[in-house]
């Protein structure tokens, strides 16, 4: 606890001279300065690191963004929505970050407005951050954007959606597990896993038994080869393997070919 209360005075201390540093003429300093700041997240750099929204280099830009967006200090909201119009699209996916992190409501129009940008991955940090401000407006704007032709968008608005949990929402989603789409389905898949209160089970539904990407086809058969390939990377038994597939199976659809111990 000593320690504890040490190293924080040492941060308290160390914000003044790191807002000193925000004007240094390195731009790979100012940018190390701001990441500093975000990480102590001290209320005293909120206004010096606002100012620094303008500043001339746009990776000083972005760290600023993220670091105002792990302060999360409400202050910055009308700041950063200012820069969802930075003429650098990789600074606006950060100020988008960064307002999903405050969670402030007066952010959400501002957000829809640029579901639709030009740039991909703008898309999906916006998707990410409507997915984590509960403001009932977001539904729609996400849901229309479902049949995204980019695949990761989908997957981000997917995750955002899941996330938000409206019942009606993850009934559509389930819904798309029977897509025609195998990228659709696995997409989906991937995004309503997170449901799953037990990591085993994100576990189970992923190729590699590692609850990362790839994941399965919904409408691919779990047969007794998989059974037993899941358990042993998982070092369970192989019953509660067939177990937790046939309650997945109830959960999202999951074609099952394997034995039980009933049968």
């Amino acid at each position: 606890l000593i320690c504890r209360i040490l190293g924080n005075e040492r941060e308290k201390q160390a914000v003044e001279p790191l807002i000193a540093k925000l004007n240094d003429a390195n731009s790979d300093v100012r940018q190390t300065v701001a990441r500093a700041l975000g990480a102590i997240k001290n209320g005293r750099a909120i206004e010096p690191l606002i100012a620094k929204l303008n500043d001339s280099n746009n990776f000083v830009r972005q760290a600023v963004a993220g670091a105002l967006g792990r302060i999360k200090n409400t202050r910055a909201v009308q700041p950063l929505i200012a820069k969802l119009n930075d003429a650098d699209s990789d600074v606006q996916r950060a100020v988008a970050s960064a307002l999903g992190e405050i969670k402030d409501a007066r952010a959400v129009e501002p957000l829809i407005a640029k579901l639709n940008h030009v740039d991909s991955d703008v898309q999906q940090a916006v998707a990410g951050a409507l997915g984590k401000i509960n403001d009932p407006r977001v539904l729609e704007p996400l849901i229309a954007k479902l049949n995204n032709a980019d695949s990761e968008v989908q997957q981000a608005v997917e995750a955002a959606l899941v996330q938000l949990g409206d019942t009606q929402t993850i009934q559509k989603l389930l819904n798309r597990l029977s897509s025609e789409n195998q990228n659709t389905r696995v997409i989906t898949l991937r995004a309503l896993s997170w449901i799953c209160q037990d990591k085993i089970d994100r576990e189970l539904l992923s190729r590699d038994v590692d609850a990362f990407n790839p994941f399965l086809d919904p409408q691919e058969e779990i047969n007794e080869e998989r059974v037993n390939y899941a358990a042993a990377q998982l070092d369970i038994s192989i019953e509660e393997v067939r177990m937790r597939y046939q309650k997945l199976a109830q959960q999202f659809g999951l074609r099952l070919n394997f034995t039980t111990d009933a049968s």
